[in-house]
Order: C-alpha cells, then sequence, then structure tokens
C-alpha cells in the first residue's frame, strides 16, 4: 500500500475547508525520472491556479503536514540518487 493511502486511510479530518478534497485529488501528476527513479511531479501551482481559479493552499498544506519526516530534506542538501533508490526500493514513487 502506498504510504499516503495508508496515513488517509485512518485520518480523520474534522470540519475540513471547502476547497480541500478538490485540493487533494484535482491536481494532476507525471512520472518523471529523478536520478534514474521514477517519481511524481505534481501539477504546477500555477497552473492549477489557472484552471481552478484559486490556489491549492489547503491541499498543500495537509500534504505537507501528514508528510513523513524522509521526504524533507534540510536547507542546502539534495536527494541523490542512491537515497532515492534506497527510499523506493527501485520502485515508483
Amino acid at each position: 500500500m502506498v504510504l499516503s493511502r495508508a496515513i488517509f486511510a485512518v485520518l480523520a479530518l474534522l470540519g475540513p475547508p471547502n476547497a480541500l478534497e478538490a485540493d487533494l485529488c484535482e491536481r494532476t501528476y507525471r512520472w518523471v525520472k529523478a536520478h534514474g527513479v521514477d517519481v511524481k511531479q505534481l501539477q504546477a501551482k500555477d497552473e492549477f491556479k489557472a484552471k481552478q481559479g484559486r490556489s491549492p493552499d489547503d491541499g498543500d498544506g495537509c500534504a505537507l503536514a501528514v508528510a513523513p519526516d524522509y521526504v524533507f530534506v534540510p536547507r542546502g542538501q539534495r536527494w541523490d540518487g542512491e537515497a532515492l533508490k534506497t527510499l523506493s526500493g527501485g520502485k515508483r514513487l
């Protein structure tokens, strides 16, 4: 099971903002290669704004709040290919 699905399977949001579901479900993605590993690249925020007429701020905030620590990289550091390969186990992230 993908980690994000597992998190949302047990997460209860009481009184979520009206736009949250749209922010989380209507933003598209595509698969790209990053250091030899397939990763999801979210639709640019500007593209979402142009299409939906608003910013996906609620969805971005929710995603950041429930994301596991390993997806964050300290300032000044970058993900390298080995870190991505270890994280993914050779699978799409």
